[in-house]
């Protein structure tokens, strides 16, 4: 509907200005006409129209419209598979919305959504935080379930909170990305029947709303292939290629490569999930579709194959963005550096000034502040962290923020805190702890008993476990689980990180489950100890360096 009614006002085709008297307005009908665009899967018309927009607001030098033509150029260049770019992209909005002055929060709200998919969890925690409750949504409250399920915590509380405020305000196509998000766990879990009930749901409303149905086309498929309704499988396997070309979806094959599986074609299988790997790698760590690639992984564990070989990209060689000296330009105009000082141009997946392009960033990191075994106090107005709020904790681990934009000098960190009130850990960042005086000695985090805690969620069809290990006398050390093909007895080996950590790699018999059972009864061997209890530890995400 909304194609139908502005197309008229583009008589000189999609690529060129609108005819309108007021040349403000322009920007404004693009944008609205290329996201109508994106929705029904005509990307290449609305990336084209996205930069029609950029290059009409640096001639009329409307910063303000500049922005969220830029935050719209993103989305086009995150679905075009360039996921380094849409980032880059973000930050340079970000830095002209500073300069400008002016409040713009959908920028925020776009890269929120796009950090969560490629598992840079805590920039989209950060821009959540920055967004605050008078700006949040169901879309974010979906990125913290999507965040909660990638960390294998329960997502189950954000997927409710987003339910309540869809019955409020209900609208088709978020109604199916709630249900698609539902669907994936469920099939996660197993529970394959409640799964399908909600993607089928997800089907129905994207139909509804006129957007693309591929991805719960291909999860329908993987629920009916492994409830044995083998027929019904196979015609969701042809309506997720059907709808997959037509909205331009490059990310489906390793959905489809699971389903094949559980059909037991485990040939077209692996060329899918080999096909699959490649495109959810997208420009390397850091910059790779994060399920898709989890996905992928799983099937070809389950197949036996080797990741493929992909292609190393290098960030400091990518070429520069359409218009970006143009706008570095009106950066530098709209905020000129004080006498003495210089312009920061800061890079999102460095958190330093960028310097020259090419060349590694020189300042160096801010300091910290807050020490390890210092006593800290959670202050923050973060919905993800209302639990916890107003406890008081102790600092376990502290690293620098690697994937945020900050200026140097005031460089944000974040924290490992335990938490004696709940006896829990939690990652916080450094501006939701406020300091207290005290500390602990570090004997505060040596074990009395031998425990384990785990990252993920752990059942029998689990192929890879992480987590950490405290033995009885020593502090937490990480753990890498894999089940391993022709091993027929549990093996570990131990290991240091640079951080001073110490790591474990436990390799287990392939031809059994690797469910918590067996898993604390392959370390309570190997580690010689009687018993290991189930405690809720640290990430080990944030120990290994």
């Amino acid at each position: 509907m909304i194609v139908e009614l502005l197309t008229p006002l583009f008589p000189d085709g999609l690529r060129q200005p609108p005819r309108l008297h007021s040349p403000a307005a322009h920007s404004r009908w693009i944008s609205d006409l290329s996201h109508a665009l994106a929705q029904i899967g005509r990307e290449t018309d609305a990336a084209a129209m996205r930069e029609v927009a950029v290059r009409l607001d640096l001639e009329g030098q409307d910063a303000f419209s500049l922005v969220g033509s830029l935050d719209g150029r993103s989305l086009s260049l995150a679905a075009a598979g360039r996921p380094h770019a849409a980032m880059r992209n973000f930050s340079l909005a970000e830095r002209l919305r500073f300069a400008d002055g002016r409040r713009q929060t959908e920028l925020f709200h776009s890269r929120a959504v796009l950090a969560t998919d490629l598992g840079l969890w805590e920039l989209a925690e950060d821009d959540m935080d920055t967004l605050g409750e008078d700006h949040d949504t169901i879309v974010l409250d979906l990125c913290r379930a999507s965040i909660a399920f990638g960390r294998g915590e329960d997502p189950e509380h954000f997927l409710r909170e987003a339910s309540l405020y869809l019955m409020l305000g209900w609208t088709a196509h978020i109604a199916a990305r709630w249900n698609l998000l539902s669907g994936r766990i469920k099939a996660e879990d197993g529970d394959f029947t409640t799964a399908l009930r909600h993607l089928s749901e997800a089907v129905q409303l994207a139909r509804r709303a006129g957007v693309d149905s591929a991805r719960a086309h291909a999860w329908r498929a993987v629920c009916l292939a492994n409830l044995d309704r083998c027929a019904e499988a196979r015609r969701a396997l042809a309506e997720a290629r059907l709808a997959a070309t037509q909205y331009e979806n490059r990310r489906v094959d390793g959905i489809l490569a699971a389903a094949h599986l559980a059909l037991g074609e485990r040939e077209l299988a692996g060329q899918l999930a080999l096909a699959g790997y490649r495109e959810a790698w997208a420009d390397g760590p850091q910059f790779s579709w994060f399920d898709d690639l989890r996905v992928c992984k799983g099937v070809l564990d389950e197949l036996g194959l080797p990741p493929p070989e992909v292609p190393t990209f290098d960030p400091a060689s990518a070429p520069r963005l359409p218009f970006e000296d143009e706008i570095e330009a009106l950066i530098v105009e709209l905020a000129p550096p004080r006498p003495g000082s210089r312009l920061l141009h800061v890079d999102p997946m460095l958190c330093e000034p960028a310097g020259v392009l090419g060349q590694a960033p020189s300042h160096p990191v801010g300091p910290p502040a807050f020490p390890v075994l210092g006593r800290v106090k959670i202050d923050t107005d973060a919905p993800w962290q209302a639990d916890v709020n107003g406890l008081e904790g102790v600092v376990f681990w502290r690293e620098p923020m690697q994937d945020h934009t900050a200026v140097a000098e005031t460089q944000r960190w974040k924290y490992v805190v335990y938490l004696p009130a709940k006896q829990v850990y939690r990652t916080l960042i450094e501006r939701h702890l406020t300091a207290l005086d005290g500390s602990v000695e570090p004997s505060f985090f040596v074990a009395a008993r031998a425990e384990i805690s785990y990252d993920v969620v752990v059942s029998d069809r689990s192929k890879i476990v992480e987590g950490c290990v405290r033995l009885p006398g020593e502090t937490w050390r990480t753990f890498y689980a894999e089940k391993t093909e022709d091993r027929t007895e549990a093996r570990l080996e131990t290991f240091d990180w640079d951080n001073g950590f110490r790591g474990l790699e436990l390799e287990m018999p392939d031809d059994e489950p690797m469910n918590k059972a067996a898993l604390e009864q392959a370390f309570t061997a190997l580690l010689g100890v009687e018993q290991i209890v189930e405690v809720a530890g640290p990430h080990s995400m944030m120990l290994r360096s």
